[in-house]
């Protein structure tokens, strides 16, 4: 059986963190999230880590990235995600390839504000585990 590996990103600025709207691509269902994008052949965590956020929120500077969380799901491809943590200075924007991805924008929160807004139980945990 076939597992994607995952990078996933908690990006903080003045004590806020980054997440990302995705629309539902078979529904009008919108949810919140933590950018996150597959290892592609050939690269390393920190150059998919990069390569992800740039796609999906047009950031480009990662300041003092630090893994932080692990964890497995098992949805139709069995996942394994690695989160990493880091701080930035830029502000988001929303590339028209991230769009085409089902992202519809970009927006700081505070922590506990962050908490309440994502979708899914992994990411909520992964947070916290950063804020600790």
């Amino acid at each position: 059986m076939r597992t994607n590996k995952r990078i996933q990103a908690i990006v903080f600025k003045n004590e806020r963190v980054l997440l990302i709207q995705k629309k539902d691509l078979f529904s009008t269902k919108k949810y919140w999230r933590l950018p996150k994008g597959g290892i592609e052949e050939g690269e390393n965590d920190l150059e998919t880590l990069k390569r992800e956020l740039k796609e999906e929120t047009g950031i480009t500077e990662i300041i003092e990235p630090k893994k932080v969380f692990y964890y497995e799901v098992s949805r139709n491809v069995p996942q394994k995600i690695t989160t990493y943590v880091m701080k930035t200075t830029q502000e988001p924007a929303t590339p028209s390839e991230a769009i085409s991805e089902g992202i519809i924008g970009c927006k700081w929160f505070e922590p506990k504000q962050a908490l309440q807004k994502l979708f899914f139980k992994e990411e909520k945990q992964a947070l916290e585990k950063a804020l600790e």
